[in-house]
């Protein structure tokens, strides 16, 4: 398709092609999610490196590893909230994910 078929398209027309073309991706999708087979993953995978618990925290090496991430994102939070009250709640959720 052209620039030219894009611009000659009402605004009506263009929403109506992007349901259209975002229904057959979603439908597409689900499709070849409900035709594959699972991945299969060894059991191994989920075992952990440090299988150690302290302060009633199973597996607490590898728990406490995420904690920068945590604070990171939560600096970042507090950060783009203060500086753009129009879209703050864009970055809530973007940042809760």
């Amino acid at each position: 398709m052209t620039l030219k078929f894009f611009k000659a398209l009402t605004s009506h027309s263009r929403h109506k092609w992007f349901i259209r073309f975002f229904l057959f991706f979603i439908i597409l999708i689900f499709s070849v999610l409900v035709i594959t087979d699972p991945i299969l993953q060894k059991s191994s995978y989920h075992l952990l490196a440090d299988t150690r618990p302290w302060l009633f925290i199973p597996n607490f090496a590898d728990v406490i590893s995420n904690l920068p991430f945590a604070l990171i994102g939560l600096a970042g939070l507090f950060h783009c909230l203060r500086t753009n009250k129009e879209i703050s709640l864009s970055w809530r959720v973007f940042l809760s994910v």
